[in-house]
């Protein structure tokens, strides 16, 4: 099966209650042209608790895709190498999911670049 990685806006609770996307928020997105991830920063407020988040496809079974989800705002964590900084999104912070095929599809064919909240 094909390695499938997307950026999505999802809901996520504890950007809610911290009151994110925020103004100058950092947060990671993947790039499907480039297949690397890219570092951006918020421009403005978004919408309350719906932010970014790196969703990669797991597996399909007939009409139901498997998937797995992180937060690009409050699991994106930094660190510093060789005084670069680094972001990174760890594993222990995916979740799993499940959507119908027919979703996944119209995630996959949406096309809006614009990652700007």
């Amino acid at each position: 099966m094909k390695h499938i990685i997307l950026t999505r806006v999802k809901y996520c609770q504890k950007c809610f209650d911290k009151k994110e996307p925020s103004s100058n928020t950092i947060f990671l997105v993947y790039g499907s042209s480039s297949n690397t991830y890219h570092l951006h920063k918020s421009i403005t407020y978004g919408i309350r608790g719906f932010s970014p988040h790196i969703i990669m496809l797991d597996k399909v079974v007939g009409d139901v895709v498997k998937y797995l989800y992180s937060c690009c705002i409050c699991n994106t964590e930094m660190f510093i190498n060789n005084n670069i900084k680094h972001y990174i999104i760890f594993d222990d912070t995916l979740k799993e999911d499940t959507i119908s095929l027919k979703e996944w599809n119209n995630w996959i064919l949406f096309k809006n670049t614009g990652y700007e909240i």
